[in-house]
């Protein structure tokens, strides 16, 4: 690809306006109807949800809380359905399942490893290796 001066190149010509599109200045705004039903509806519905708050805040029967009887303890068993069969028959295995635990000795094999770190050089390696013996002494 070669390359172009563009600075050298003279700039292009203004195009002239057509004779059939206005000129205007300043772009003015005029509210349409449109624009203007669709705030007044949106003040409506903020008016009357305020309106609709307010009510349930003053209303009498929201303020008094609701009275619930309460039934002794031999209603509530009477009240209870009966609980259903078991399909199944693992609930009952568990509560007679008896589990075997071997006895284990811990045998120690010698001392153990653990990677504290990765580097790029055995240097940097070494440097961290020295600071944990120091610190474990």
């Amino acid at each position: 690809m070669s390359n172009q001066d563009y600075v050298s190149r003279t700039p292009p010509k203004k195009k002239k306006s057509s004779p059939y599109k206005k000129n205007v200045a300043a772009p003015t705004r005029t509210l349409t109807i449109k624009t203007k039903l669709i705030g007044l509806l949106a003040i409506i519905l903020i008016a009357g949800f305020s309106y609709s708050l307010w009510f349930l805040k003053t209303d009498t029967s929201t303020k008094d809380p609701i009275q619930v009887q309460e039934e002794s303890s031999a209603e509530k068993e009477q009240n209870l359905p009966e609980p259903p069969k078991e399909k199944w028959t693992y609930v009952e295995n568990l509560k007679t399942k008896n589990v075997e635990v071997g006895q284990y000795e811990v045998k120690q094999n010698g001392p153990y490893k653990m990677q504290c770190g990765s580097f790029k050089t055995r240097a940097q390696a070494e440097s961290l290796k020295a600071k944990m013996a120091f610190l474990w002494c």
